[in-house]
């Protein structure tokens, strides 16, 4: 499976990409959809665990701009790389909705940040 998607205690809703893998556009859009779907109307943060990921595919960052459910998007990494990697993610103040996205390796402080107002 190319990524999990879990609802975690504080109403954030979690995606787990698998180790090794390359993000595509059509990945991308299949996961904003199930988020969306998951999230019945409602507006929820968004933890996205990516350590271990190949940078996003071009088509994939255009995916992430789209108009979506989520609030928020923590980045989860646990390295220099993955850190470079999320800075093919989510553009912040780009088309389509733009919301607050940071990048960390601590998954207690994203968890923090994402349940922030």
């Amino acid at each position: 499976m190319a990524y999990r998607i879990s609802v975690l205690p504080g109403d954030i809703v979690r995606v787990r990409w698998a180790p090794g893998l390359q993000i595509t556009a059509s990945l991308a859009a299949a996961a904003m959809a199930e988020v969306d779907k998951l999230n019945e109307g409602r507006k929820r943060p968004l933890l996205v665990e990516m350590a271990g990921a190949v940078t996003p595919a071009p088509g994939a960052r255009e995916q992430w701009g789209q108009r979506s459910s989520v609030t928020r998007i923590a980045l989860l990494g646990k390295s220099a790389v993955d850190r470079v990697h999320a800075s093919f993610g989510p553009r912040i103040g780009g088309p389509g909705h733009p919301v607050p996205t940071q990048f960390f390796t601590s998954e207690a402080t994203a968890l923090e940040w994402l349940l922030e107002s």
